[in-house]
């Protein structure tokens, strides 16, 4: 059994700019909408491409698989127009210049922040000195972690980290926890909810 130290935050849409030339009149324009994947949080633009509801507004569009790249990727990149993502992932691109807006709420539970129930850790306190999973150093599950930490007063910065994170697939991190390779994973749903119930 798991205990939920933190849930994090997961923008439910943003939008990119300049994908598509200006020259475009408007009723030629077809909006690229990133393919969303697995989780429960696109549900809702998932039923809504399915049940036509974006057609009823009236908008023309077209589903893009981006593949297994990263939404802020392909925003930059210009092949899709909007999409779904993490709000820590967004950090470091929008301060690198990513040209992007939040066009919808936000809600907590994506991200979680886990230890297992008999570690004796009980609070994010706890975690000075331990180890966290993490499937990217800058991702959002990275930046929730760093956020809930530096909180609680424990240093996370780059040359004085009072925390190891250390890279895990998200797939097996779970499995890390379970045999005590880390302390503490920080993951997304569906992983968190699967791996806090079993």
């Amino acid at each position: 059994m798991a205990a939920v130290l933190v849930s994090g935050l997961m923008i439910i849409s943003v939008v990119g700019y300049g994908t598509q030339s200006s020259n475009v009149p408007d009723d030629e324009y077809v909006l690229k909408i990133g393919e969303p994947v697995g989780g429960l949080c696109h549900a809702p633009l998932q039923i809504a491409m399915e049940n036509g509801s974006i057609d009823e507004e009236g908008i023309k569009w077209e589903r893009v698989d981006f593949g297994s790249g990263d939404i802020q990727a392909a925003l930059g990149a210009g092949s899709i127009d909007c999409g779904f993502g993490l709000v820590g992932k967004f950090v470091h691109p929008i301060e690198n210049g990513l040209n992007m807006v939040m066009t919808a709420g936000m809600h907590t539970g994506c991200t979680k922040i886990l230890v297992a129930g008999d570690s004796g850790i009980e609070s994010i306190e706890d975690l000075k000195g331990k180890t966290i999973a993490v499937s990217s150093l800058a991702g959002s599950e990275a930046v929730t972690a760093k956020r809930a930490l530096a909180a609680a007063g424990i240093d996370v910065s780059a040359g004085s980290s009072e925390v190891e994170f250390v890279i895990y697939n998200v797939a097996d991190q779970p499995a890390a926890l379970i045999n005590n390779a880390v302390d503490a994973i920080a993951t997304p749903d569906l992983v968190a909810t699967s791996a806090e119930s079993e």
